[in-house]
């Protein structure tokens, strides 16, 4: 900013050096345009003040043109071996690309005096993403493993107060305790059921054959774990040391 700053006041002088030395050759009355140039560029300065602060590039600009042609009241004198004077148009042209990389500067400069500041008041936070959002693969709402369930608890509950409530409206007669509600208890009698010997022949088979079935079941199991379970000492060491848990 410094550097542009400097580079534009020089520039700003040398444009009014030149308009100052173009106006004193061109009318006899040298005062007077210098007077009309000022007057030009106040009036320039105070429209623009209502747009732009005073330390914006292009009000600063204008205020150095002013100082520069309130000092210039005689053209300068070339001294030998000096460079030739460059032309108004090179010199506007310059100016006009200095006051563009001044605005520049000086955006960058608000940027960065503004993160200083912010740094300083601690109201800037770093941001560290620890895990990365994804796209949820399954829906959150409606839970429907939770109202299926709900539904079939609600259903074995209907069901149930509807048995309920049939088998206390029924009033057939399905027990010995109803038998007894409607005639006198001592005119029953109950005759036990009478066993055959095919039906005791049938018992007995069936306890046999359950009997064989365990011994089988059993003996296929202690097969198995003999052909394919590890020794049963590695089986307890292994307990021992918690590596089933």
């Amino acid at each position: 900013m410094q550097r542009l700053q400097a580079e534009s006041a020089a520039i700003d002088a040398k444009i009014a050096q030149v308009k100052a030395s173009q106006g004193k050759t061109s009318s006899p009355n040298a005062p007077d345009a210098t007077a009309t140039q000022l007057g030009q560029l106040r009036a320039e300065m105070t429209q623009k003040s209502a747009l732009y602060s005073d330390r914006h590039p292009i009000m600063q600009g204008l205020k150095r043109q002013i100082e520069a042609l309130e000092k210039a009241s005689v053209p300068p004198v070339p001294i030998q071996g000096q460079e030739a004077p460059v032309g108004l148009d090179v010199l506007e042209t310059q100016q006009t690309n200095t006051e563009k990389n001044l605005e520049i500067a000086s955006s960058k400069l608000m940027a960065a005096r503004l993160g200083e500041t912010l740094e300083k008041d601690q109201q800037s936070e770093k941001l560290e993403v620890i895990e990365q959002p994804t796209t949820p693969q399954e829906p959150i709402k409606p839970n429907r493993p939770k109202i299926a369930g709900l539904g079939l608890l609600l259903a074995f509950a209907a069901g149930a107060g509807l048995a309920f409530l049939g088998e206390i409206s029924d009033k057939a007669i399905r027990r010995s305790s109803d038998v007894f509600g409607c005639i006198d208890s001592q005119l029953v009698i109950a005759i036990p059921y009478i066993t055959t010997r095919s039906e005791l022949r049938r018992k007995r088979l069936r306890l046999i054959a359950l009997f064989i079935a365990a011994i089988a079941i059993i003996a296929g199991a202690v097969a198995a774990a003999y052909f394919f379970l590890p020794p049963l000492d590695l089986i307890i060491a292994k307990a021992r040391v918690g590596l089933f848990r």
